[in-house]
């Protein structure tokens, strides 16, 4: 049966001072180190290995200085394993993790491994140590923010000025749209003087065709009317309109 290892014996290397530090740069150090304990566990076991690892916590990790605050367990999600489990441990240093080894009760976790065994996968669980390090160079979160703010700023003024320009100034006038040989709307002046012609009795719908249009018979039917482009057009006898569609 295979067995759950905390950790082999090895020598961890002795903290360097980053690159550029030794090169005289000035950089923003984290002095702190992420430890993760991880294993795959077997198809329809992961239930069963999660409260596991969790009573491993609670009960064998609490022992050697594990805290809510520096503990957190991951689960293979999008990219990952979905039968990966993750033991993350954040420490201030490679001495502190050291110490976390040695610290754990060796009898309570050799029982542990015992009832683990069956949920995970042989050869899996390993150690992966990473050592933190700033997203952002010295002053560079606070510059980060600064830009941030500038830009909303930017975005409310530009917002508010569109709020404030008056809706009459994006629309086109009638000589404008004559200009770019769009349609042209008559103006008030226009209709007003085509408005007492349209006063002139409609054609009577007596004479219609078998179609229902009506039939223009003499003068005294005849009138001036807009067309669809506003422009006047004049009905003249005999013109067969569609007044049921008016």
């Amino acid at each position: 049966m295979p067995s759950l290892s905390l950790a082999a014996p090895l020598r961890l290397p002795a903290p360097r001072a980053p690159r550029a530090q030794r090169s005289g740069r000035a950089v923003r150090v984290c002095a702190n180190f992420k430890a993760r304990w991880s294993l795959d566990v077997k198809f329809g076991s992961k239930l069963d290995a999660v409260a596991l690892l969790q009573e491993w916590v609670r009960d064998v990790g609490s022992q050697a200085g594990l805290t809510p605050d520096n503990t957190q367990l991951h689960s293979g999600s999008i990219g990952a394993p979905e039968s990966t489990l993750e033991l993350e441990v954040s420490f201030d240093s490679l001495a502190d993790l050291e110490a976390f080894w040695a610290a754990i009760p060796p009898a309570q976790h050799k029982a542990w491994g015992q009832r683990m065994q069956q949920y995970i996968v042989h050869g899996s669980p390993q150690w992966h140590v990473y050592r933190t390090l700033p997203a952002f160079p010295e002053g560079g979160a606070a510059g980060a923010a600064g830009t941030a703010g500038m830009a909303g700023s930017a975005a409310a003024r530009a917002v508010g000025g569109a709020a404030r320009t008056p809706a009459a100034a994006a629309a086109p006038s009638s000589s404008s749209s004559s200009s770019s040989g769009s349609l042209v709307m008559p103006s008030e002046e226009e209709l007003g003087k085509y408005a007492a012609d349209a006063a002139v009795a409609l054609p009577s719908t007596a004479q219609q065709t078998a179609s229902g249009l009506s039939v223009v018979s003499g003068e005294e039917e005849a009138q001036v009317v807009l067309d669809w482009k506003g422009e006047p057009m004049k009905i003249k006898p005999g013109d067969k309109l569609p007044f049921k569609f008016l």
